[in-house]
């Protein structure tokens, strides 16, 4: 008797673009409360359910707690977890290729985000049973000017202050945000912090080219892969959704689609040195080549069918005030699309 594996995501490379929108954000839906629990539980419930039916998850999430420790707690600990109880209830079939189980979830780091050293038993017992991967990624073209974080591990906090410091945050940002993209086949992207535009960054932490998801999203639209975005919980991405929609927004551009001044004056010094791949790595701006134009300028017709939906359908996603409809419509995306791939 052949043992069929009934579970409905096996196979699916999947990433959650998923955070809280600013304190104020006039989108927040009241009725959820507290932003942070609000979006851990949606985080775990999410994730949680697509590691049980048999998902990979692609993830971009920082194992620290607030004194930078592996945080036994955190929803990327409790998921691994999870992920050793589904495993044992249904386990993997090994990989054609490799002939080896992959890691349940796959975690990449920015530098100089680091994974878990040896002394964090939990995690490295994750780690070693095959249930979580956590690779640290380096700002392509800028590995020969980074500090020797072994040697000189203090060195890093005098190094980000630098605007070469900040520079190099910009770029493992973006390279890992590539790297997300390249390993997962469906993301699905909800909420998100804007910037202050009249912030100035104090360190490498506000150092970025665009809010991440902004950046996630292009990243994945560029990649050829189905652009899944609720405005559900309002913050970057619906700014994104209202953006393709042709609606006014609710915040200012300059929030979500473009590059603070200071940022874009530090990239543009060190590009020559350090060159990026092209338009869509480099600053968003009025005067050029900027975020807010790329997402006006895509066709819903073409990012529906790239999705696996027809248009209104797609639109609902969209514009749904309400997160598991958008939900809803994403996964009916995801499964139509498996199945024109398996009728090809």
């Amino acid at each position: 008797m052949i043992n069929v594996d009934t579970r409905k995501h096996v196979g699916w490379k999947v990433g959650l673009s998923v955070s809280a929108p600013n304190d104020g954000d006039p989108d927040w839906p009241p009725d959820w409360g507290d932003k942070t629990r609000a979006i851990n539980r949606f985080v775990y419930d999410e994730a949680n359910n697509f590691l049980f039916e048999g998902a990979q998850l692609i993830l971009g999430h920082s194992w620290k707690d607030s004194l930078g420790r592996w945080d036994e707690d955190g929803v990327l600990s409790h998921l691994a977890r999870d992920a050793r109880l589904f495993r044992r209830l249904k386990p993997e079939a090994p990989d054609p290729v490799t002939g080896t189980v992959p890691p349940a979830i796959l975690n990449f780091l920015a530098w100089p985000d680091q994974p878990p050293p040896r002394s964090e038993v939990v995690a490295q017992r994750l780690i070693n049973q095959d249930l979580l991967q956590i690779l640290q990624i380096l700002p392509i073209g800028i590995e020969k000017e980074l500090p020797d974080q072994d040697l000189y591990p203090d060195s890093i906090k005098t190094f980000l202050l630098t605007d070469l410091g900040r520079f190099a945050r910009i770029r493992a940002l973006t390279t890992m945000r590539r790297m997300l993209v390249r390993h997962t086949e469906y993301r699905f992207f909800v909420g998100g912090p804007v910037r202050d535009v009249k912030a100035q960054p104090s360190d490498s932490v506000d150092a970025n080219r665009l809010p991440g998801i902004v950046e996630e999203a292009i990243l994945t639209q560029e990649a050829g892969q189905p652009l899944y975005i609720s405005s559900a919980f309002g913050g970057a991405a619906k700014a994104i959704a209202d953006t393709l929609l042709q609606r006014k927004l609710k915040i200012p551009a300059d929030c979500a689609f473009y590059t603070a001044p200071r940022i874009a004056e530090i990239m543009t010094r060190f590009s020559g040195k350090y060159p990026s791949s092209g338009d869509i790595e480099g600053s968003s701006l009025s005067g050029g080549w900027n975020a807010h134009d790329y997402f006006r300028s895509l066709d819903l017709d073409i990012l529906a069918r790239n999705a696996g939906l027809e248009t209104d359908s797609y639109i609902q996603m969209l514009a749904s005030p309400i997160l598991d409809v958008a939900m809803s419509w994403m996964l009916t995306g995801v499964k139509a699309l498996r199945s024109k791939s398996k009728r090809d």
